[in-house]
């Protein structure tokens, strides 16, 4: 599948959580940090029409292979009893141009969430989207995603709404832990991105523990399908024009 592919030109892979204050050479540029977050109780919701609420009433953020900056999850949301959430029940956001990105509002599993079912599972490139899911007396948190699914024939990008796992849930095996954020994140270069706050050229030379070589062949996206090749150079990757 694209998503796949493109994971494999990106060069994505595991690792060691970094840190970064052992890199010792300061030619290497620094780090921008995600600011340290506490586990917020959050709120507690009772009905699906709650859930919903929150998700109309929140900030999408723009993600793709390319996008960098720190990207938290929402405070925890507390589920009591057995909620659904249908398919269709969130409202499409307005930045969702029909012409241009999928008119569906649909759930992206992330970690393992105790309590959280998938219904209507669809494959999308190397993960599983949910048309609708059912909380069954969990703690969750959300992220509002504006995904570049460009080149697509359902048009250049989708709202996907990614539930994870509680604020204080421990990350899986082979995951990168964000302590700032309270995140887990499956990748290298997402965990270099998306915590540490390098630059979409920083992480394309990021190996997880230190910046490559000088010399050292690297590559990233800028787009959904376009890719830039280069070499290392002071822990930026220079494309080759």
């Amino acid at each position: 599948m694209k998503r796949l592919l493109l994971c494999f030109l990106a060069a994505c892979s595991g690792g060691s959580s970094p840190d970064p204050a052992t890199i010792p050479d300061a030619k290497f540029p620094p780090f921008s940090q995600c600011a340290q977050e506490t586990c917020a109780a959050g709120s507690t919701i009772t009905a699906p029409g709650q859930l919903v609420s929150i998700i109309n009433a929140s900030e999408w953020t723009p993600e793709g292979p390319y996008t960098a900056g720190c990207l938290p999850a929402s405070s925890n949301v507390h589920a009591e009893g057995t909620l659904t959430i249908d398919e269709g029940a969130i409202a499409v956001p307005a930045w969702c141009d029909a012409s241009g990105c999928r008119q569906l509002v649909t759930f992206k599993l992330t970690g393992a969430a105790p309590g959280v079912d998938c219904l209507g599972a669809e494959q999308w490139f190397d993960f599983t989207l949910c048309k609708s899911i059912a909380l069954h007396d969990t703690t969750v948190r959300l992220r509002m995603l504006q995904l570049d699914i460009h080149p697509s024939d359902l048009g250049n990008f989708a709202p996907i709404v990614e539930v994870v796992p509680a604020c204080e849930a421990s990350c899986g095996t082979g995951e990168l832990a964000c302590e700032e954020t309270h995140t887990c994140w499956g990748s290298v270069r997402d965990h270099c991105a998306y915590c540490l706050g390098g630059t979409n050229e920083m992480c394309a030379c990021w190996d997880g523990a230190a910046f490559q070589a000088d010399g050292t062949a690297c590559d990233f996206f800028v787009s959904g399908d376009v890719v830039e090749s280069g070499m290392c150079h002071a822990g930026t990757c220079r494309a080759s024009h």
